[in-house]
């Protein structure tokens, strides 16, 4: 093996899932049903119930706890989001070759358009990147 393939196997090494970054999680998506439980669609589980109480229609709690359904519901993809980021900024910093000042706007294009993902699902809303 060449020095040169070395180094990439050691590249391709350092840049694998770390312990700490690895989850048992319930698999995605996470959805929100019957009005703020959130269920995980992979295996059809009960996820979080942010229904508390009985409360009217229109009071001020209800948007509090929808709005917690939607960030629960979201956080698969907002961890795979940070993930990615993590990842690809660790590969750009052990990349021997890579120059940090030429980083180019594709690169943190697909970076971003990952987060803004995630945090659009959060709020509900299409992210528009």
């Amino acid at each position: 093996m060449s020095k040169t393939q070395t180094k990439r196997k050691q590249r391709k090494n350092s840049r694998k899932t770390p312990p700490a970054l690895r989850t048992s999680f319930a698999p995605a998506p996470w959805v929100i049903v019957e009005d703020r439980l959130v269920y995980s669609i992979g295996n059809n589980r009960f996820v979080a119930d942010c229904k508390f109480g009985k409360l009217s229609p229109h009071d001020p709690q209800v948007d509090e706890q929808t709005a917690n359904a939607q960030l629960i519901a979201a956080a698969p993809e907002l961890y795979d989001a940070m993930k990615f980021v993590a990842q690809e900024i660790d590969g750009i910093l052990h990349d021997e070759t890579a120059k940090l000042d030429e980083l180019t706007h594709d690169q943190l294009n697909e970076m971003l358009l990952v987060l803004w993902g995630g945090l659009a699902k959060a709020r509900r809303e299409v992210a528009n990147v």
